[in-house]
C-alpha cells in the first residue's frame, strides 16, 4: 500500500533460516515458476519484527487477506494488510487496502487512508516467475502521485518459517514514489503459496532512514474447494506490500 502516516527513523533484523547468507545448498533450490490462483478467503499471517529508531523497536503481527468489494459499481478483491506491534508507548496499528479487478488488474489503492484510483500502470508482469524475471515500471495514481518499480530475481533460497519450509525465489525490489520516499523489499517468494513467506523493508525519506520491518509467515489459510481467481503477478504483489 501507499500508506504513509509515521515520520519514522531507523532500521531491523530478523534473524531466520532464510536470507541468513549461510552459503550455497548442497543442492540446487528449484522453486516453481506458477503463482496459486489467490481467492477471496485467502489470507497469511506473519510474525513482525520493526524498528523505528528514536520511537523504539517492537514485534508484532502481520495479517494479510482477501474480501469481497467492489469498484465503480463493479464486483471486485479487496487486499488488505494490518500491522500490529508493540512498542514502549503502547500498541501501534498501520492499514491499508488495494483494489482488485476479478481478472486481476490493479485498479485502486489508498494512500494516508484515502482510495485513489489507479489511471496509468506501466509496470506489467505475468503471473510466473523465474531466474529472468526482470521488471519495471510507473504506477499512476488518480492524485498525481507515481510510483516507480523495479522487480528483479536475483536468486534462489530454501527457506524456513514457522509455517513450513519453501523453495522461494529471492526478489529484490525498489518502490520511489513521488513524494521521495523509498522502500528496497528483500522478499522470499513460494508462488505456491500465493504471496511471499518473508518479506524485508528498509525505507527511506529525502531526509534519511525511516523505518524498516522483517516479516515471517507463520500461517495461512483459505477455502478448501479452490475456484479459478486472479494470480499474483510482480504487478499485484507490488500493490499488495504492506507499507507504513
Amino acid at each position: 500500500m501507499l500508506k504513509r502516516s509515521l515520520p519514522l527513523i531507523g532500521c531491523a533484523a530478523l534473524l531466520s533460516s532464510c536470507g541468513g547468507g549461510g552459503g550455497v545448498p548442497a543442492t540446487p533450490v528449484v522453486p516453481t515458476s506458477t503463482y496459486r490462483s489467490n481467492q477471496v478467503g485467502d489470507s497469511w499471517t506473519y510474525a513482525l519484527s520493526i524498528n523505528l529508531g528514536k520511537l523504539g523497536s517492537g514485534k508484532g503481527t502481520l495479517r494479510h487477506g482477501l474480501s469481497t468489494d467492489t469498484f465503480n459499481g463493479q464486483p471486485a478483491i479487496r487486499d488488505s494488510n494490518s500491522l500490529q506491534f508493540l512498542l514502549k508507548s503502547g500498541l501501534t496499528t498501520s492499514s491499508g487496502y488495494s483494489v482488485i479487478s476479478m481478472q486481476g488488474a490493479l485498479v485502486a489503492t489508498t494512500v494516508n487512508g484515502t482510495l485513489y484510483q489507479v489511471t496509468g500502470n506501466t509496470f506489467n508482469t505475468g503471473s510466473s516467475i523465474d531466474g529472468s524475471t526482470n521488471s519495471s515500471g510507473v504506477i499512476t495514481l488518480s492524485n498525481g502521485q507515481t510510483l516507480t518499480e523495479t522487480y528483479k530475481v536475483v536468486g534462489t533460497e530454501l527457506c524456513t518459517t514457522p509455517s513450513g519450509t519453501y523453495k522461494t525465489w529471492v526478489v529484490k525490489q525498489t518502490a520511489l514514489d513521488s513524494t521521495g520516499i523509498l522502500d528496497e523489499f528483500t522478499l522470499w517468494i513460494a508462488p505456491e503459496t500465493g504471496s511471499y513467506v518473508k518479506i524485508r523493508d528498509v525505507t527511506t525519506t529525502l531526509i534519511g532512514p525511516a523505518y524498516s520491518y522483517t516479516a515471517t509467515l507463520t500461517s495461512m489459510s483459505g477455502p478448501r474447494v479452490r475456484t479459478p481467481g486472479p494470480k499474483w503477478s510482480a504487478e499485484l504483489q507490488s500493490a499488495t506490500r504492506p507499507r507504513l
